[in-house]
């Protein structure tokens, strides 16, 4: 099924704002639907979020941005970490892996990751100048893969 992403971020974002008191900064441009399990989105978008606010400074903004590029949908999440906690970002996506003081299982990015593969997509983390970026990419075209 196509699904309209800026409705679904939104509602999320909502109930994030709420509950946590947080300022988020959003930059949704969608024009088009995406080809996905809306569900499965939701919970990444939310893993991506709740990640961001647990583990991020907790007196700098969060930047959420949604658009379309080429034909990827990129959904992308941006918050300051008070230092680095790995010298290999990509072992962020292995489950059981969990930041400096986290509660949590150590799975959310983990189930991130999965659903992009289900989606045909890609995931990359980016650290500059403590400032982590998480992008996901779904392909528009539910026969294409993200390169």
């Amino acid at each position: 099924d196509h699904y309209r992403m800026d409705s679904l971020i939104k509602q999320i974002l909502s109930e994030f704002e709420v509950l946590h008191n947080r300022t988020l900064i959003v930059n949704i441009d969608l024009p088009v639907d995406v080809p996905c399990d809306h569900q499965k989105m939701g919970r990444a978008f939310a893993n991506l979020i709740g990640n961001a606010i647990k583990h991020g400074n907790p007196h700098e903004n969060i930047e959420i941005n949604a658009c379309i590029q080429k034909v990827n949908f990129i959904f992308s999440v941006t918050n300051e970490v008070a230092y680095p906690q790995y010298s290999d970002l990509t072992d962020l996506f292995k489950p059981f892996v969990k930041g400096v003081n986290s509660n949590g299982l150590g799975l959310g990015l983990f189930i991130v990751s999965e659903i992009v593969k289900i989606h045909k997509g890609k995931i990359v983390v980016n650290l500059k100048d403590n400032k982590i970026t998480f992008k996901l990419m779904i392909p528009i075209n539910s026969t294409t893969v993200v390169q």
